[in-house]
């Protein structure tokens, strides 16, 4: 790491201001162990020792004056780590857009408004199952996949039984690719492209509104 400029400057002071000039070595083991730390507080402090001491201070006796006179941080919070979910949210409201835009060809070819609100809803799930798996393989932390009723609820293209391992074939891809890349199966295509307006079909797995990916979700234990 570069050592701030003013670190240097004060390192000066503290070599000119007292008797007997530091070394070579010394100097450049001052700049290292006082970088980093608040330039205006340390100056103060070499005022304030200028008038107690006649011979120039150690480094651990600047860094304990330092550290009744540094800048208080009792407003700061501490910066506690992301929760998993919390980083998964983020990627996938950041990178869903794109996903939408990259799969353009796919919806020139579904001829129904239906039909394209259906792979519009299986890209949203599809991206959300992806980005769980891109932060599992980013992270240390081991957590489970979505509940199916999230993962699954648009997979009604998939044969009963199947969904599951459809979203869980997502979540690997996610955490073996670091990314979310989507690649539309052929069954489900031909399921969007069956779909006819103004009829519902009854076979697709809906999912109550509050159960939407900006909610707080229940997980499953496996992944």
């Amino acid at each position: 790491m570069s050592v701030d400029p003013q670190i240097i400057s004060i390192v000066d002071r503290i070599n000119g201001a007292w008797p007997y000039k530091l070394s070579s070595s010394a100097i450049v083991d001052y700049q290292d162990r006082l970088n980093g730390l608040d330039t205006k507080a340390l100056n103060k402090i070499i005022d304030d020792l200028l008038d107690i001491l006649d011979e120039r201070p150690t480094i651990n006796k600047i860094k304990l004056a330092y550290d009744k006179h540094r800048p208080a941080s009792k407003n700061q919070q501490p910066v506690l780590p992301s929760h998993p979910y919390d980083m998964a949210r983020e990627l996938v409201n950041r990178e869903r857009p794109c996903v939408v835009a990259a799969s353009k060809a796919l919806f020139d070819q579904i001829p129904t408004d239906a039909g394209k609100a259906a792979l519009r809803a299986y890209l949203y799930a599809a991206a959300w199952v992806m980005a769980q798996g891109v932060v599992s393989g980013q992270t240390s932390r081991s957590f489970g996949m979505t509940s199916d009723r999230i993962a699954t609820g648009y997979l009604a293209w998939t044969a009963p039984g199947e969904d599951l391992r459809e979203a869980r074939n997502l979540f690997n891809r996610g955490r073996q690719l670091g990314r979310i890349e989507i690649e539309v199966p052929g069954r489900a295509m031909a399921w969007f492209k069956s779909q006819k307006d103004g009829v519902s079909a009854k076979s697709v797995k809906r999912i109550p509104r509050e159960q939407g990916f900006g909610k707080e979700q229940r997980f499953g234990a496996t992944g």
